[in-house]
């Protein structure tokens, strides 16, 4: 996972254009938006993670497309902790998934090939009437199945 932690009013414009029309004003009053991205690269980072995977690097550069997809699926585990993280420190969390991704990625992350997964935005909570009351959830049966 790589993070793009977006603070100043500028970072937030820029944001704010890739985002769906509703999740424009949660970027721009938010305090901190963080940009959760995957690195398809994350491979070129053995030498210093797993310094003992003699010929990873050369191994995982040959996998392309797979592993692109490793890097989508670890970075969007780490993706989910860090969620659950920030609200254990008491912050407010809004995950947004409505976002064009390839424009963002064109205009943030064309320097270093990073591919956006969801944009979060984290401050601390509002008072408990300015938001709707949290609404019902399914049950097990309907979103389970035990075979």
């Amino acid at each position: 996972m790589r993070l793009l932690v977006v603070r100043t009013d500028e970072g937030k414009q820029r944001l704010a254009a890739h985002m769906a029309e509703g999740n424009r004003d949660g970027i721009l009053n938010a305090p901190v938006t963080i940009v959760a991205a995957a690195d398809p690269a994350f491979h070129r980072h053995f030498k210093t993670l797993a310094p003992f995977r003699e010929g990873a690097e050369e191994q995982f550069e040959a996998m392309g497309d797979a592993r692109e997809g490793m890097a989508r699926t670890s970075a969007l585990i780490q993706v989910g902790y860090l969620i659950v993280g920030l609200r254990a420190a008491g912050l407010a969390v809004g995950p947004k998934a409505g976002f064009d991704a390839a424009a963002l990625d064109a205009d943030l992350f064309a320097e270093n090939g990073w591919k956006s997964l969801l944009v979060i935005t984290a401050g601390v909570p509002a008072a408990e009437d300015a938001h709707r009351p949290r609404q019902a959830r399914l049950d097990f049966d309907t979103v389970a199945e035990v075979i």
